[in-house]
């Protein structure tokens, strides 16, 4: 069996985009007149190579970790205004950036499993290396809404609501799942000022509309369920679940809301008791049900899209005759 030839051409392996340390100084004056001085500080950012050849920089905490708005500059640039640090990249960054990986992926771990103690000192230890990072921030303030710390958890939400970051594509789950933790904990207030700061920022997001509709449910606040219904019918107008809510809203149109909170089981099953089921009286088609809850299971809003939360219309069992 002959052994096919060498071309002699090497062919090189794939070229890894550069990763690591670079830091840069900057002259600042402090103090005034006569008695001002120039202070030269030196920052370090970390620096990933771009597929187009540019370079991604972001400055660094004192914990070695990166944070803080990503600036975009080219290979010129880089090599002109920093200087390579490449052994702080090993020594440094690489065992910060898996301590901070291993306490939120412990504090996830926890929070599904419910032990919601152990979910917080994880959670704690990764702010306590980034503290602003977004998904332990995220992590800690459902926590203290799943123990009715909501004190604590009010003052988690202040600082999202402060974050640019927390409403990125990468949170979105994350970002829907405080929502439903907010609203679940009765946050109605906090749920709707959450939401409605989305809404600026992704006015196109039919379910962003119907999150707040749902949380104005619980104030008795028809015409703001109405205005975000409608917004979302009007983006995507085959909603199931607001048009549902829709049809529901129509039947009691004019009438007093609190007052139908109030009403007996046969006209308005659930309504009273939310976190039920939600007797269907009837077919599916028939919306006197109340569409805006999803009954039972803690986790019934997460479902496989947590960020169009679930509505699930039960059928009530007929009674055996005596």
């Amino acid at each position: 069996m002959s052994t096919p030839k060498s071309s002699g051409i090497a062919i090189a392996p794939p070229k890894e985009p550069m990763i690591g340390v670079f830091s840069s100084e900057r002259i600042t004056r402090v103090g005034f007149g006569a008695t001002s001085s120039k202070v030269k500080e030196i920052i370090y950012y970390l620096v990933r190579e771009l597929e187009d050849g540019d370079y991604e920089t972001q400055p660094m905490n004192s914990n070695w970790l990166p944070i803080g708005i990503k600036a975009v500059i080219g290979k010129e640039q880089l090599l002109k205004q920093y200087m390579p640090e490449p052994e702080l990249y090993a020594k440094n960054v690489l065992p910060q950036l898996s301590a901070l990986r291993k306490a939120l992926a412990w504090g996830d771990k926890y929070r599904q499993q419910n032990n919601y103690f152990s979910a917080e000192m994880e959670y704690t230890k990764a702010l306590n290396l980034d503290e602003d990072n977004i998904r332990a921030t995220f992590g800690i303030g459902i926590c203290y809404i799943e123990r009715n710390e909501l004190e604590k958890a009010g003052q988690v939400f202040q600082k999202l609501m402060a974050m640019e970051a927390t409403y990125a594509a990468e949170h979105k789950h994350m970002f829907n799942e405080f929502g439903i933790a907010l609203r679940k904990g009765k946050m109605y207030d906090q749920a709707i000022e959450y939401y409605e700061r989305a809404v600026v920022l992704a006015p196109d997001d039919e379910n962003l509309h119907f999150n707040i509709a749902r949380a104005a449910f619980h104030k008795d606040d028809v015409r703001k369920v109405y205005r975000h219904v409608s917004a979302c019918l009007k983006i995507n107008p085959a909603h199931e679940n607001a048009l549902q809510v829709k049809a529901y809203l129509d039947r009691k149109v004019g009438r007093n809301v609190s007052a139908v909170l109030q009403e007996a089981p046969a006209e308005a099953s659930g309504i009273s008791n939310p976190e039920q089921s939600v007797p269907n009286q009837g077919k599916r088609s028939d919306s006197s049900a109340n569409p805006l809850f999803s009954p039972g299971a803690k986790k019934g809003d997460s479902g496989a899209n947590p960020y169009q939360p679930a509505v699930t219309l039960t059928t009530r069992q007929p009674q055996k005759k005596k």
